[in-house]
């Protein structure tokens, strides 16, 4: 068992026989709940094993709850359950200020101890780097955010971490934030704090947000496009079609000309008559037909 004593320990269920073992451990992904730490775990246990779940929870006072054995797999990052540990941690109720869409607040002072704790922890008892993770590709280990392996940030041959698009999870904020986590959980593991500054990661963060927002930019333009096409496509058959009809009336009337033309000689029968027609308009209409 794996279980980190810093958390308190409250599974989903009895038997955690149902989350299959992790196939190696290459690191921990951090999440946002959007939500507090009480109604996730209570979300959580409602669902026991049979729903989604995360190995860990940080509430807004640095609290810890461990959900999952780490020797187990925890759904949370979806194709890259089988290799990373998960961290989900609350985002509402005080002290954080209301939010929306993906203005995702900032992690407390204690909540940034209290990942770092579990980063360090985590990093020890199953071998991986105390570094950020540059992608969601299964190549890469150590401590990730769920942005990583969500489309459109996910890089090409990387995991899919999540089924949505554009989620902001954990958000910008948070995710500036890393490199702290990284420095503090290097500190508690007696390593060095070589990172980044924060704004570096922000900024690169927000130049993603704005090619993704001039890729929508562009395919709404690509839309607009086919639809003029298919406006032009649909004319040009509604003005092929007027003139087909024009063309088989006039045919028409040919016929009905030729039919009245026929003079019936004393004593035809009924269907001699009707076979003459049949030859006449036969005729009209082989005549009349369109190149």
């Amino acid at each position: 068992m794996s279980r980190y004593p810093g958390a308190t320990w409250r599974p989903l269920a009895a038997d955690p026989s149902h989350q299959g073992p992790m196939s190696r451990h290459d690191g921990i992904v951090l999440h946002t709940m959007a939500g507090s730490l009480a109604g996730t775990e209570s979300m959580f246990m409602a669902s026991g094993f049979t729903g989604t779940e995360s190995h860990f929870g940080v509430g807004a006072d640095g609290t810890v709850l461990q959900w999952v054995d780490t020797s187990r797999r925890a759904d949370a990052n979806l194709n890259g359950t089988w290799r990373l540990l998960s961290v989900e941690t609350a985002d509402t109720g005080p002290p954080f200020p209301s939010w929306s869409g993906s203005n995702v607040p900032a992690w407390t002072d204690a909540q940034l101890d209290a990942i770092a704790g579990i980063v360090a922890w985590a990093a020890k008892a199953h071998d991986f780097p105390i570094e950020a993770m540059g992608s969601s590709r299964a190549g890469e280990r150590g401590v990730g955010w769920h942005r990583l392996g969500i489309a459109p940030w996910r890089v090409e041959g990387g995991e899919a971490w999540s089924e949505s698009t554009g989620k902001a999870c954990p958000g910008n904020r948070r995710i500036a934030q890393v490199p702290e986590v990284i420095r503090r959980a290097r500190a508690i593991a007696g390593g060095g704090d070589d990172l980044p500054e924060p704004a570096v990661l922000l900024a690169a963060e927000v130049a993603k947000d704005v090619s993704l927002k001039r890729a929508v930019r562009e395919m709404h333009k690509d839309v607009a496009a086919l639809k003029k096409a298919f406006k032009e496509f649909r004319d040009n058959e509604l003005t092929r079609d007027r003139k087909r009809t024009k063309e088989t009336e006039a045919r028409t009337a040919k016929v009905l000309a030729a039919i009245d033309a026929i003079e019936v000689p004393e004593g035809m029968t009924k269907q001699e008559f009707r076979d003459i027609t049949r030859e006449v308009v036969q005729t009209e209409l082989a005549r009349s037909e369109v190149p």
